[in-house]
Formats: structure tokens, C-alpha cells, sequence
């Protein structure tokens, strides 16, 4: 890795996340580090080239903090989850521990670790790779607060605000 943060584009919002952190022992093997650290070339990603995860971005915003000040390999979302019991969503799904390493190992895309790692990540993968359930295209980076969009099948908890995905319909209404 190159020490320099990843940009992603989380729901909208850039933001430039430390995903080298996440190599540190008691990161390494969570679905996010695997997924940013072995999988970013079968991600999804805007317009501008940059990965596109389809999330709350006020986790992730958060996330990236924590990271950044990262003391131990824990990190504590109680403070958070308190006050948006969805975020707690976001961070199970991404900080459940997984088999598949960040190294490729010979024949791990047949195991059954792997079958689960899609399971779960398969959201954020680009359909285009086999397993990757999260379409092909996004947007840029769009002002669209407030706006209600078309489902995009992405991963959102049932009161998070509409996906940024792009859709014909979508992409009418916004010109």
C-alpha cells in the first residue's frame, strides 16, 4: 500500500479514507480491509473514477476519524449507535470478521469463505465480476439531498436516504 488515503465515494460524499490502517492486526481480517485492500479493482465507481460504496456517508465520515486516530484495534461505536441505531448496520456488516485473506491464496475464490465474503460484500462489487450484485455505474457527485431516487438495490438501512445510483428515470428527472 501506498500510505496515501483512498478516495471513496460514500453516497454521495468523497472522502479520503485511511484504508491502510485497516492492515493492522485486528482490522486485517474484516470484510472492509479485505474489500479495500484485495477486491478495489472489482468495486464499483463513479464517473470520476473513484469508488463508490453505497452507504451513509455520516458512518463513514466517522469511520475515517476513528481510523485516523486509531490507538488500539478496537474501535468503540457505542457513542455513535446511541444516537443512529442504523449505523450500527453498517458497522456489523463491514467489521464482521472473515477467512478470506487480503493476499490471494490459491483456490480461495471456490471456498466457502469466499461464497460468504460475496454474500456480504457482493453489494459494493460491480456486477460485472461474478458475485458482485452492485450494478455497473453511479454518479459523480451529485447535489441531491433531499430528493427521494429510484431504489437502486444497494444496501441501506430502511430510513437512510435514497441511493445514488444511476437510473434512466433518475437521470430525467434530475435534467
Amino acid at each position: 500500500m501506498s500510505g496515501r488515503p483512498m478516495l471513496l465515494n460514500v453516497g454521495g460524499f468523497v472522502v479520503a479514507f485511511p484504508r491502510d490502517v485497516l492492515l493492522c492486526e485486528g482490522l486485517r481480517d474484516t470484510c472492509l480491509a479485505v474489500l479495500l485492500n484485495r477486491f478495489d479493482s472489482w468495486m464499483i465507481t463513479d464517473d470520476n473514477r473513484i469508488h463508490f460504496i453505497d452507504a451513509d456517508p455520516f458512518y463513514f465520515i466517522w469511520l475515517t476519524v476513528k481510523l485516523r486516530h486509531l490507538s488500539c484495534s478496537r474501535i468503540d461505536v457505542s457513542e455513535i449507535i446511541e444516537g443512529c441505531p442504523a449505523l450500527a448496520f453498517y458497522h456489523d456488516r463491514f467489521f464482521a470478521k472473515t477467512a478470506v485473506t487480503i493476499e490471494p491464496q490459491h483456490g480461495d475464490h471456490d471456498s466457502e469463505a469466499f461464497r460468504g465474503f460475496m454474500a456480504v460484500m457482493g453489494p459494493f462489487i460491480s456486477s460485472s465480476v461474478a458475485g458482485g450484485t452492485g450494478g455497473s455505474e453511479v454518479w459523480a457527485r451529485r447535489e441531491c439531498v433531499g430528493r427521494h431516487l429510484p431504489q437502486g438495490g444497494g444496501l441501506r438501512p430502511p430510513h437512510s436516504v435514497g441511493p445514488r445510483r444511476r437510473h434512466a428515470a433518475a437521470d430525467e428527472q434530475l435534467t
